[in-house]
This record gives C-alpha cells, structure tokens and sequence, in this order.
C-alpha cells in the first residue's frame, strides 16, 4: 500500500495483549494514594493497598519480560508508585505514634503542674474524714509542710487584719 509520503505500511498483528497484573498493580497503587485521607482506618487500608501494588507490579514486571505482553510501564509505574506510598506511610504511623506519646507525657507533666508539683495520691483508705478531731494536726505524706518550724492546727489559725471587712465608700 502506498500513502503520499511513498512509503508502505505492513499491517502488524494488531495492538498486543495488556497484562492484567500490571492494570491492578498501578491501580491499587493510586487507590492507596488517595485511601491515605481517609480519618481512621485509611492509613492501614492505604499501606495494604500500597502493599498490594508494589507486589503486583513486580510480579507483572516479570511476566512481561516472559511473555512480551504489554504494560512494562504501568507496571513499573505501579511498583514505584506502591513502594513511594508504602515507605511514606510507614513513615507517618512512626512519627504519629512518637508525637502521640511525646504529648501524653506533656498532658501528664501539665496536670503535675497544675497541682502544685505534686504529684496526687489516692487516700489512704484506712483513714477516714470522721477519725479526725478538730484541733487534731493534719499530716499529708505528699505534701510539704508550709510552715517547718511547728504545725499549725485548725484551732491555731486566726484572721489578719486583711481579711476582715472593708467599709464600702460613701456614695456622694
């Protein structure tokens, strides 16, 4: 057969025949990209599907070399595509899971913070409120005593002159 450029074109058998694994590999392999968004469960279900990919690409890899199927490339494409996905996520659990326990300690030391330093310890169940008496002193193994020099009971407190009333001023 001859076109205007003069030249013959043989017919050839046609396009060949696609390999299935390579479509799923590179499939899965975007799949797993986008799954990542997903709240909760997407990073597992992204790192199987990354899994997934990579493996079907190798394995398409090598029957394409076998049978001289079509699709090298996507093939190729889907185990690059699967082992970026795959090293990435793995990546993010580790850090998410460092960061996680690096703020739960923050959050403990804050309360610690917060409650003087000290860090509070359940009450002695053997004690009871009614065991005590007034004027009776009040030890707590936790905290540090205020005042080192003596102990201070509840009949010993008195008011300062601070805490008594301020007359209101006269309104004009």
């Amino acid at each position: 057969m001859t076109t205007e450029f003069g030249t013959e074109r043989v017919p050839g058998p046609g396009p060949g025949k696609m390999n299935m694994l390579a479509i799923g590999s590179l499939v899965s392999s975007v799949l797993s990209i986008f799954s990542c968004c997903i709240p909760d469960v997407g990073p597992f279900v992204g790192l199987a599907l990354a899994a997934i990919g990579l493996v079907l690409g190798i394995i398409a890899m090598g029957q394409i070399k076998k049978t001289r199927e079509n699709g090298y490339g996507m093939a190729l494409g889907g185990a690059i595509v699967g082992g970026v996905v795959l090293l990435l996520t793995i990546i993010l659990l580790i850090a998410g899971a460092v960061l996680g326990v690096a703020v739960l300690k923050n959050l403990r030391n804050m309360e610690n913070f917060e409650n003087g330093g000290v860090i509070q310890q359940p009450a002695d169940p053997d004690v009871l409120d009614s065991d005590l008496e007034l004027g009776e002193p009040v030890e707590s193994p936790n905290v540090p005593d205020p005042a080192p020099t003596g102990e201070t009971t509840i009949d010993e407190v008195t008011p300062d002159a601070s805490d008594e009333a301020v007359p209101e001023p006269a309104n004009p």
